[in-house]
């Protein structure tokens, strides 16, 4: 390659890289570099573009081999010194921003640079050193200002540290971390309250800020009298506003590897160096199982110390995290597959919380860092224990789970160096010495009331303060006027700042008797380090994690009378230990040896709690992972956690019972059994396993057995519901419909708002067609599910089916206002105003439903029904043609043959095949001999050998009349019966044979002549019931409303009645002659109805029996009649002989019935004929 190619390509990736295409520019840069790796520019823009993109690691190795390509450049340097800063590696940092001050001295950045990385590695007079060089360069910058204001408040130096960032202020009113730190100082001289005012100023201004956010948060904690509930509020509601990942790491499945390997734990925290969390870790990873953990430590600080040494040799793997962006982190976390991720800071200093929100591993946990939530819904657990968070009191405010260890939270481990306990110094100076080393900013006006108080109660008495805030003398000052203002002279005050090693701080609580602890904010590091020195605590519990961790501490060690209720107990427990030599001497003797052999020092003990704890986070997440995989569908995925979650825990029988679910569901019924049974081994008090074994015998093909169970539960506990639900399904599912009712109305007695029950109660009260008590069961469902619309839809139906037209008609208005857009109740709309023969109407409710559910079979059936009834037929049987695809669809024995649409047949053989009732198929046989016109021969299949005897005399039109089910001569094409008028074109105007088109066997006519022998009376036959189908129950009337017609002379009744309606004859013997016994067959109906002179029937298929004989017929309609019969007319265009009596109101058959009596009464006037 030669440098014309380089040029080209370095060009190429200049333009990509103005125009923002940062990934492409980066990509050109790095092949070029496989190409010419020794080229030094392109290492210098590799490095430039990785840091636009935020990847400072990448960028940092860039730059390290530009500085080796060009050792001289002092701009090489600067930008790996610069780089390495940005990364947290202040140490080489350091050493090369060094060489480029004493290379080039004048760049403010750079001194500005390196006395920020001095000052992460506590070097502060050589960081102040480089700040006031930079600021000599460039006086008045805010940013400059502000970095010294901060290492100031580092160094103890509070009230000029506030002076200075005050003047970052006053330079750039918008310099947000001039605030932030504004905050942390003013809180650390303990005004943790006006520190909150600062921190809401940033956030004012950058809602998502996130040190401001953190500070925030961390600080509600300290500032006493606010509500616990207004804190948790702030938590869940700014920490997912600043702290949220947008993007979503791919995480490995985990339940591959539980639990066969060792877990691995990922700890993440800024402090695995000489911190006080570092105090309560080590004797954990020191004490960690290696054969079941492997421990992985995510460090956020560069620099560190023995300790960080120590840690270091307990982890099998450590990742330097500072400078990674949390993207980064959280592919690394995922990268080393951990199982568990545990947080260790919270929101205080150096937390890297927005790598939680990644979710890089299947269980989050915070631990020990942070004394509340961290408010992010993406942290399953917080590790505490009873002390801390009893039970009920504290889980509302956490956004996580709270898993509670069973003795302590954590264990402590002192420092090896710390000194023997010292005699108390109260037998040397003869005055008690109270002493607090808490954090100053924990300390508040409250507190200092209470101590206040037991120093004026103990004349002599001082109070020792001891922390890094006392270094500065405005706060030293600020202590001195508040104690005076409660009349407690300065003398009696000894004031310690920090001390420079941990041995000398130890050795201080040689000058302390009793330590008093702060509130809200308890002390967690110093009490221990109170109580390993000799030194009692008082403590006063609160109702938050931070109040009580104290509690935790001090019961662990046996001292809970040491615990106050009430801030008077807290002063009186001071007091009464103080006027207690000998309990105090006592105490300074033993407590050393008592946290020995304490919960808070056992750090086997306390370690096996965490990993059992750890293990139980598992197998809550494999239970979630197995609950929602079963949910999900994926049941081979459930199964497999669940029999890990069994081998794990054998002895638990909530596993075994899910376990045996799953297995249910798959079909291997006998392993769920097995299951089953093993969980009631373990507790055979469960009945709800009971019930579940039941469920899997009957999915096992054993009802009865499953039965028996059920009864055998319900014998021992009648008020458990879920059994009489399930027997209730198993008896439907046996057919013993009445001892469902029975199950299901016992059911509702004791549970009245199941919902459920009453809609199945519903459901089998229909099936027996009591509507009313149907419409009773569904009322009280709806009643507890207002705005189910199912519900809503059935009792429209219902009311439907009863007549209630306006009551359905509410109903199906109030679903569709929950559910506008549901083409069944738009549908079902239309049916309710084709019930009231309002036919446009209804043709624009089913266009409604179509335009929500175009090719809905059922819908454009419907609407062909009205088009129908308005005698539109050419568009009605287009619709008609429909029944087919409906749900349910009318079903026919020969419709995989070709289907015939009228084109001549040439001599192939014709199916016609009758379908739904006999009264469709005694209407449309009229036009079988035109389909036998065709060219070809027919045959015509009708449902049964009673209906053929009817259809006999249609035999000489046919090659066949067959029934369904009889061989018959192969055909090659079939058609639908009632699809035949659409084939031919029929309206109107041109039906076939409205005069009639059968006739009965003229022997059976014969026969039937002496049952209804020919006389002067009138021959009526009557027909007054039909077969009830759903909403046409109302056609039939009870034979009673007939009587006014019984009344009549010289009209001789005989009844053609069949069916379950027949035996209502039997209360008028004498007046009506019944033919029932005789009517076997069609054919039989036929030659009785031939020697009658009239029929009088209900629209049912003698109706149509009749019309076809050309028997004259009175058909009784109701108010909303089937399509056929039209509108408003009196007759028919389908039977000449007939005529039509309509109701004139719906269930009215009075009217009707009066109207037939009086047209009886004008036949039998002389010379009238019918």
């Amino acid at each position: 390659m030669n440098d014309r190619y380089l040029h080209i390509m370095m060009a190429k990736g200049e333009e990509l890289w103005k125009k923002n295409h940062l990934a492409e520019a980066r990509s050109t840069y790095e092949e070029l570099v496989q190409l010419f790796p020794e080229e030094p520019e392109l290492f210098h823009r590799l490095g430039s573009v990785s840091l636009e993109q935020g990847d400072n690691i990448a960028a940092e190795g860039y730059f390290r081999k530009l500085v080796q390509l060009r050792p001289d450049s002092t701009e090489a340097k600067m930008l790996l010194g610069m780089t390495c800063a940005e990364r947290g590696l202040h140490q080489p940092a350091v050493e090369y921003l060094q060489q480029v001050v004493a290379e080039c001295p004048g760049v403010v950045e750079v001194h500005h640079r390196l006395g920020l990385s001095l000052a992460e590695l506590h070097r502060y007079p050589e960081a102040l050193k480089s700040y006031q060089e930079a600021l000599a360069a460039s006086p008045g910058h805010s940013g400059i200002l502000c970095s010294i204001g901060l290492l100031l408040s580092s160094m103890g130096r509070l009230a000029e540290s506030q002076q200075y960032l005050m003047k970052a202020l006053e330079s750039d009113p918008n310099n947000l971390g001039a605030m932030n730190n504004l905050g942390r100082v003013v809180k650390m001289r303990g005004k943790a309250a006006d520190g909150l005012t600062w921190f809401w100023e940033v956030l004012e201004r950058d809602r998502e800020n996130g040190p401001a956010t953190s500070n925030f948060l961390y600080t509600l904690n300290y500032v006493p009298g606010i509500p616990p509930d207004r804190i948790a509020v702030a938590y869940r509601e700014l920490a997912p506003r600043t702290f949220s990942a947008p993007a979503k790491i791919s995480i490995p499945e985990r339940e591959d590897r539980f639990p066969s390997q060792p877990l691995r734990i990922g700890y993440v925290s800024a402090d695995f160096y000489g911190h006080s969390v570092a105090f309560f870790l080590e004797p954990v990873l020191l004490n960690h199982d290696p054969a079941r953990f492997e421990i992985f430590c995510y460090s956020n600080r560069a620099a560190g110390d023995e300790t960080t040494a120590r840690l270091r040799a307990l982890a099998a793997g450590w990742r330097q995290i500072n400078g990674a962006t949390d993207q980064q982190v959280a592919a690394m976390i995922a990268e080393d597959r951990i199982d568990i991720l545990v947080d260790l800071s919270g929101h205080t200093a150096g937390h890297r919380l927005g790598v939680f929100t990644y979710r890089p591993a299947p269980v989050q946990a915070s631990w020990i860092g942070h004394p509340n939530t961290t408010g992010l819904p993406q942290m399953d657990y917080y590790i505490t224990d009873s002390s801390c968070d009893p039970p009920g009191m504290t889980d509302r405010l956490f956004c996580e789970r709270l898993w509670r260890l069973p003795r302590i939270f954590s264990c402590y481990r002192p420092p090896a160096e710390s000194p023997e306990v010292a005699p108390p110094p109260a037998l040397t100076t003869g005055a008690i010495t109270f002493g607090c080393f808490n954090n100053f900013a924990k300390v508040n006006d409250v507190v200092i009331d209470w101590w206040a108080a037991i120093l004026n109660r103990l004349p002599g008495s001082r109070l020792y303060l001891k922390n890094q805030s006392m270094n500065d003398v405005d706060t030293r000052s600020y202590v001195i006027d508040t104690f005076a203002r409660h009349g407690i002279g300065f003398e009696r005050l000894v004031m310690q700042g920090i001390t420079k090693s941990r041995e000398e701080h130890f050795a201080l609580y040689a000058n302390i008797d009793i330590a008093l602890d702060t509130f809200p904010y308890h002390g967690t590091t110093t009490t221990c380090e109170a109580l390993w020195m000799g030194v009692p605590v008082i403590s006063l519990a609160g109702t938050t994690h931070v109040s009580r961790v104290g509690v935790s501490l001090l019961h662990a060690v046996g001292l809970d009378k040491l615990v106050a209720a009430t801030p008077e107990e807290y002063v009186h427990h001071a007091i009464e230990l103080a006027n207690n030599s000998q309990q105090r001497r006592w105490l300074r003797e033993n407590l050393r040896s008592i946290m020995l052999h304490s919960p808070l020092m056992d750090a086997a003990g306390v370690t096996r709690d965490v990993e059992q704890a750890y293990f139980g986070m598992l197998n809550q997440r494999l239970q979630h992972v197995a609950e929602v995989s079963f949910n999900s569908g994926k049941s081979d995925v459930a199964e497999a956690c669940y029999r890990q979650l069994v081998a794990t825990t054998p002895s638990d029988p909530g596993l075994h019972n899910c376990l045996a679910t799953v297995l249910d569901h798959q079909g291997h019924y006998a392993e769920a059994i097995a299951h089953y049974q093993k969980a009631l081994e373990l507790q055979p008090d469960l009945i709800e396993v009971r019930c579940n074994m039941a469920n899997t015998l009957g999915h096992a093909g054993a009802p009865a057995e499953a039965i028996q169970q059920l009864q055998e539960i319900l014998a021992e506990t009648p008020d458990y519901l879920r059994g009489w639900q399930t027997l209730a399904h198993y008896c439907l599912r046996e057919g013993r419909k009445d001892d469902a009712l029975h199950c299901l109305s016992h059911l509702v007695r004791l549970d009245p708002e199941n919902a459920e029950a009453w809609r199945d109660l519903a459901d089998l009260y229909e099936e027996r067609r009591e509507f009313r008590n149907a419409l009773h069961c569904l009322e009280k469902a709806l009643a507890r599910l207002p705005d189910d619309v199912d519900l809503l839809n059935s009792t429209g139906l219902l009311r439907h089916e009863l007549g209630d037209l306006d009551g359905a008609e509410s109903a199906y208005l109030r679903a569709l206002s929950l559910d506008p857009g549901n083409a069944v109740l738009h549908n079902n709309m239309g049916n309710i105003y084709k019930s009231r023969l309002m036919m446009n109407e209804a043709i624009a409710w089913y266009d409604r439903a179509l335009a929500n559910d175009g090719d809905n079979a059922s819908i454009i059936f419907n609407r062909s029904l009205a088009i129908l009834a308005l005698g539109n037929c050419d568009e009605g049987w287009r619709g008609f043609e429909r029944r087919f695809d409906m749900t349910p669809p009318v079903v026919l024995p020969h419709r995989d043959l070709p289907e015939w649409n009228g084109e001549p047949l040439n001599g192939r053989r014709l199916l016609v095949q009758s379908e739904q009732v006999f009264g469709d198929t005694f209407m449309f046989a009229r036009f079988v001999p035109t389909a036998a016109s065709c060219g070809g021969p027919v045959v015509f299949q009708c449902q049964d050998h009673g209906i053929r005897k009817a259809l006999a005399s249609l035999a000489g039109d046919v090659e066949a009349l067959v029934v369904r089910g009889e061989s018959m001569p192969r055909p090659d094409v079939q058609v639908p019966l009632l699809s035949l008028p659409g084939i031919f074109g029929v309206n109107l105007g041109n039906i076939p044979a409205p005069a009639g088109y059968l006739t009965a066997d003229p022997a059976r006519v014969e026969q039937w002549r002496t049952v209804i022998p020919r006389s002067r009376s009138l021959n009526v036959g009557l027909v007054w019931g039909g077969r009830k189908a759903p909403l046409n129950s109302d056609r039939s009337m009870p034979l009673q409303t007939l009587e006014p017609l019984l009344l009549l002379r010289d009209v001789h009744y005989f009844s053609l009645q069949t069916g379950d309606d027949a035996c209502q004859i039997t209360d008028y013997t004498g007046k009506i002659d019944d033919l029932n016994p005789l009517l076997t067959d069609f054919g039989e109906t036929a030659a009785a109805i031939t020697n009658l002179d009239l029929v009088i029937t209900i629209d049912t298929a003698v109706a149509h029996l009749a019309g076809a004989l050309g028997k004259p017929v009175w058909v009784m309609l109701k108010y909303s009649p089937d399509w056929r019969w039209l509108l408003v007319r009196d007759d028919s265009p389908w039977y000449a002989s007939a005529r039509l009596f309509r109701q004139a109101s719906p269930g009215n058959w009075a009217p009707t019935v009066s109207a037939i009596k009086t047209a009886l009464e004008n036949l039998l006037t002389p010379g009238k004929k019918i």
